[in-house]
């Protein structure tokens, strides 16, 4: 069983939310059902021309290793928090909440994508841009969800609870995706 690795650049390069390794490691927190943002995790500087903002969330979905195993491509993704693009003006534990939940979605949508991989890799799809394709379409789709989700919950508690309830309910459904850091 001989495994081939090599750096996957024929992913492109999208301003938000891919990054392949570009952050350093101690800019980066690594998503876990065990641990949630604190607000010492934002260190980046506030955006003033955002003025209806008073946090932001940076993730990332990053390609971190690609081995071709018997010419299908198997594809290792992290979702992370990135520090140094991630800021607040408040300290409130709602707006808190809020932005973790931006993070919870990052993870819901590197699961997707690994659903998604699983089921090329399934089909034994080897071309990489069909896994390219899928990559990028759901990329796109987690930048419209993530706005979504602010558009419906800016300043309404009740609609946060829905998306709260209905990001966890989510995540359970692609538990089986879910990456473990060993």
């Amino acid at each position: 069983m001989k495994f081939i690795l090599f750096n996957l650049l024929a992913i492109s390069m999208l301003s938000i939310p891919l990054r392949i390794n570009k952050n350093s490691e101690d800019d980066k927190i690594l998503w876990s059902s065990t641990k949630r943002l604190k607000w010492d995790d934002f260190k980046g500087m506030a955006n003033d021309t955002l003025d209806t903002h008073v946090a932001q969330t940076q993730g990332s979905i990053e390609i971190v290793r690609t081995e071709i195993y018997k010419n299908i491509p198997k594809i290792t993704l992290h979702c992370y928090f990135i520090k140094s693009l991630s800021w607040t003006k408040v300290d409130d534990i709602e707006t808190l909440n809020h932005e973790q939940l931006h993070f919870d979605i990052y993870e819901l949508f590197t699961r997707k994508i690994r659903k998604a991989f699983n089921e090329l890799n399934r089909k034994n799809i080897s071309d990489i841009n069909e896994y390219q394709k899928v990559y990028n379409l759901y990329i796109e789709k987690c930048n419209a969800f993530n706005e979504l989700y602010d558009h419906e919950v800016y300043f309404n508690e009740k609609k946060q609870l829905m998306w709260n309830l209905k990001i966890e309910q989510e995540l359970k459904k692609l538990k089986d995706f879910e990456y473990i850091d060993i």
